[in-house]
């Protein structure tokens, strides 16, 4: 579904075709991408990697501006640990994830020419043009719907229904954690030797 279809089908559950009415497409459409934004933290459905080169001695890297949480760190090509920061002090080989700062740090500070490659859980891209979809599975997106009318209700004051609503979307997003449970797997070939 795009965006416009999500924002008509939302106001046609509202009883609300009126575009000017007491819910604004600004409105409909932050809370559907609220609710994509959502998803995609507690169903870890979406996810990227970035790799980045090392300084000779920097312990510091940015994290992507998408990332929500990390699901494996590699120093050139070796899974890590993550580790705490009085284990950094103790000089331990691993990473922190500083999410104030949003940074990436790393022990002990490496030297030039290696690579730390960051697989990690993203957040969705923002819907803002008409014809955007979703990056939520197709079979999930009425989630997207249930979590708009759910905010909707409770502009409304309608607390009860909303909370009823809420329990529904509540259940959806337990389904589709279930599906993304076992996390990201990574490509890997087995080899048989003869």
């Amino acid at each position: 579904m795009t965006l416009q279809e999500l924002e008509d089908a939302v106001r046609s559950l509202l009883d609300e075709e009126d575009v000017g009415g007491y819910f604004s497409s600004e409105e409909i459409r932050r809370w559907l991408n609220r609710a994509q934004y959502d998803i995609a933290q507690k169903a870890n459905h979406l996810t990227d990697s970035v790799y980045m080169d090392t300084l000779d001695g920097e312990d510091r890297y940015v994290l992507p501006g998408d990332f929500i949480r990390e699901f494996a760190v590699f120093f050139n090509g070796q899974k890590v640990e993550e580790i705490t920061f009085e284990e950094r002090n103790n000089k331990k080989e691993g990473y922190i994830i500083w999410r104030d700062m949003r940074e990436l740090l790393v022990s002990p500070p490496p030297p030039d020419n290696r690579q730390i490659e960051l697989e990690y859980y993203r957040k969705p891209e923002k819907m803002d043009g008409d014809e955007d979809e979703p990056e939520v599975p197709e079979h999930y997106q009425d989630l997207l719907t249930l979590f708009a009318l759910y905010r909707a209700l409770q502009k409304d004051e309608k607390w009860e229904q909303s909370q009823v609503i809420y329990q529904e979307y509540a259940q959806g997003i337990q389904l589709i954690r279930q599906e993304y449970a076992r996390g990201p797997r990574r490509n890997t070939v087995k080899v048989v030797r003869r």
